[in-house]
């Protein structure tokens, strides 16, 4: 995983506030990630994504074996965090995203198309429709459930278009596939600090821009 596709997560993420409907519960949903490729596959073995929401917060945690990335937004207040932890190098980088940068990374998000099918299949015990995303020129197939919609759905891994919660996403970039599955869902309260914007100790704050030069962002 390059640190450039965790820059993409988090400009996906903070593009919250097309959607104001807000859930009636908290969503903690849990996905198992796997990868066609040999050496992604490697990389990701036993590797973990999680998806939180309450009101207008939203978290993703992405847990590899040696990698970890945590991002929290916050719609109403306009700023977000982005924590990430890289044990074979000791790293720690905290980048805190302000309101002006926050807006502007909403102002550059464009609006992926949709398209809908008739196909359905079950999912942890929810019914699940089937829906298509050109983002960015690649195909995302999204298996989703109408029963659950959560306060934040334009995520990089919930669309606005969609009206209901991706179980199961297909996504392919450079050659490579990968799979995350939804493997658990719970409704119950999540506790505020899931959302603190505060920097952990022991983690070195920089930009954004700082961050992206040192993956070899443009």
């Amino acid at each position: 995983m390059r640190i450039k596709l965790f820059t993409l997560i988090f400009v996906s993420l903070i593009t919250l506030s097309a959607n104001k409907v807000l859930a009636q519960k908290d969503y903690t949903i849990k996905y198992e990630l796997k990868s066609d490729s040999d050496l992604s596959a490697m990389m990701m073995d036993g590797a973990t994504l999680t998806l939180m929401f309450k009101d207008d917060k939203a978290k993703v945690d992405v847990d590899m074996s040696m990698m970890k990335t945590v991002v929290v937004a916050h719609d109403k207040a306009q700023k977000g965090l982005m924590l990430m932890s890289i044990d074979m190098m000791g790293m720690r980088i905290a980048v805190p995203i302000p309101k002006e940068d926050y807006n502007k990374m909403q102002e550059e998000t464009k609006t992926p198309e949709v398209r809908f099918t008739n196909e359905t299949k079950d999912i942890l015990g929810y019914k699940c429709k089937q829906a298509f995303v050109q983002n960015e020129g690649a195909e995302v197939e999204i298996w989703y459930t109408p029963k659950i919609i959560p306060a934040n759905t334009n995520t990089q891994y919930t669309y606005a278009a969609i009206k209901g919660m991706p179980l199961e996403i297909h996504t392919r970039e450079d050659g490579v596939t990968m799979t995350f599955t939804a493997t658990s869902v719970s409704d119950k309260k999540i506790n505020e600090s899931e959302f603190s914007l505060d920097i952990p100790d022991g983690y070195e704050e920089m930009t954004m821009e700082e961050l992206e030069q040192m993956g070899g962002g443009n």
